[in-house]
């Protein structure tokens, strides 16, 4: 990943909370999470409520933090969803997906 990319979010406050609550909320829902230095892997139950959130939340984070890199892959069992990140970005990305989203399950 190019590190002359900005690692700022460019969200107002108001609009900030509201992507906050609505990214912790989708992650509850993750079956399990592998976490790297600049990549956290996740895996989601098939549903295709959960899949239109995602693709939704995903497509406004590259208007706003367009250092976030996301895939997300509909496969026969489940949803899985990549989100890969300069390193100097690991405090921003658990303050904005919350600090779980960091954690392995």
């Amino acid at each position: 990943m190019d590190s002359a990319e900005p690692t700022g979010c460019t969200l107002g406050s108001d609009e900030l909370v509201e992507r906050v609550s609505a990214w912790r909320d989708i992650t509850s829902h993750a079956i399990s999470r592998h976490v790297e230095a600049d990549r956290v892997t996740s895996v989601y139950p098939k549903d295709a409520d959960l899949l239109a959130r995602l693709q939704r939340l995903i497509a406004a984070e590259a208007s706003c933090c367009s250092f976030l890199k996301f895939t997300i892959e509909q496969r026969a069992e489940d949803i899985l969803v990549q989100l890969t990140f300069p390193e100097d970005a690991r405090r921003l990305v658990a303050t904005a997906f919350g600090s779980d989203l960091l954690t392995t399950r």
